[in-house]
């Protein structure tokens, strides 16, 4: 008897040819899976069915540009992907889809984490006017850089069922990802601030000053607009497709930040839509080398771009921000990426421990107002209390118009 019926987010179809019941997956679509097995039992009545098993016939480096045609279009991470093809493609490439087996999965994944297949990349150079190709050579990848080419490989073998033309993923729950190190954090303290900052070039200046006053991505800061940014109420608007976990994300500008936007503003020229434009005054590319420039001249080793992340959210921190704030302003969607930086807060749980003591002892709060004592009195809007006595603290300044150029 012919079916059509969901498992998870697909659709299948069930019917019988041959004297044997066949599956096949027909994708996201209750209507495409009722054309297909519409399709199969015609193919049947008039004698043109045979295994789908047999049918697929296409290597991974066949199906290649249609799995990147696809991802170009959904996904902002495309370039990875490019990359882990690139690579995928030189163990599993002449494969056929259906002939990538977990095991073969395992041998590349033990031949890759011993260091015995290695990717090196081209990268042009340019010296004495002479334009020439420099090759960098590999290095054993971390268990990360192994899992996303897994994840990738996976993903592709799912968009052949989807589009019919492999009739289930070999891998589908099958291959065990590696256990990856807890997450990498490395931020700077005050005196490596300054010497960054004035280290830095002029186009580069503002672009890692906001970074470390905001938390937001390189990618999200290179390609901030005109029309993102709301100095009337001190925001940044930043719309899901610019962001990495594609919601959308209200960022507060803090006032040092609204002046470097303030600064950007006045450089700007006539029609820019861009707050940091390149020299064509388009979007401007990587700063990666400058960045890194930077960092060697003021001698600070092991940190990178996305590290001044990690300068904001531990400045956060070891002020007493609460977590969860701490993650929302990061755009994290998962407690579990805020909880790294617990350890750099333990004055303010502290604090919040003797809360609980006072109020147990019954004691009155100490710095805190208790909001349901304060709708009793018939306040309209809950506000935090603080201790009359005020901390100094000796900040960073910098001139956004002074430095290396």
């Amino acid at each position: 008897m012919a079916s059509v019926y969901k498992r998870g987010k697909r659709y299948w179809i069930r019917y019988w040819a041959d004297g044997k019941e066949h599956r096949e997956s027909a994708g996201p679509s209750k209507r495409d899976a009722e054309r297909a097995l519409g399709a199969r039992l015609k193919e049947i009545k008039e004698g043109r069915f045979y295994d789908i098993k047999k049918r697929c016939k296409v290597t991974l480096e066949e199906f290649k540009p249609r799995y990147m045609e696809w991802a170009k279009a959904s996904k902002r991470s495309w370039r990875r992907d490019k990359v882990s093809l690139r690579n995928l493609c030189t163990r599993f490439g002449n494969m056929n889809l259906k002939e990538i087996t977990v095991s073969e999965v395992e041998k590349y994944k033990r031949a890759r984490l011993a260091g015995t297949l290695v990717f090196g990349y081209k990268v042009p150079t340019e010296k004495d006017g002479i334009k020439t190709v420099k090759t960098i050579p590999g290095k054993v990848p971390s268990a990360a850089t192994v899992n996303r080419e897994l994840r990738c490989l996976t993903k592709v073998l799912n968009l052949a069922v989807d589009l019919g033309v492999l009739a289930e993923n070999p891998l589908a729950g099958k291959v065990k990802m590696l256990r990856e190190p807890t997450g990498r954090m490395r931020y700077l303290k005050p005196e490596e601030i300054g010497k960054l900052l004035s280290e830095c070039a002029d186009h580069l200046r503002p672009i890692v000053y906001l970074a470390m006053l905001t938390g937001m991505r390189k990618g999200e800061i290179l390609g901030l607009r005109w029309d993102e940014v709301d100095l009337g109420r001190g925001v940044i608007r930043l719309p899901g497709e610019r962001t990495k976990n594609g919601r959308s994300k209200v960022v507060p500008l803090a006032r040092e930040a609204a002046q470097v936007i303030r600064a950007a503003h006045k450089a700007r020229s006539k029609g820019c839509l861009y707050v940091f434009p390149g020299s064509d005054g388009g979007k401007r590319g990587d700063v990666r080398k400058s960045f890194d420039g930077a960092c060697r001249r003021a001698g600070i080793q092991d940190f990178t771009f996305h590290d001044l992340r990690h300068c904001f959210a531990s400045a956060l921190a070891m002020r007493g921000v609460p977590l969860q704030a701490i993650g929302e302003l990061l755009g994290h969607q998962s407690p579990t990426m805020t909880k790294r930086y617990a350890h750099l807060s333990p004055q303010a749980l502290q604090g919040a421990v003797e809360q609980a003591s006072r109020y147990i002892q019954g004691q009155a709060p100490e710095g805190v107002v208790e909001l349901h004592k304060e709708a009793e009195n018939g306040v309209n809007a809950p506000h935090t209390g603080h201790n009359t006595s005020t901390e100094k603290t000796e900040g960073v300044v910098i001139a956004l118009n002074s430095g290396r150029s």
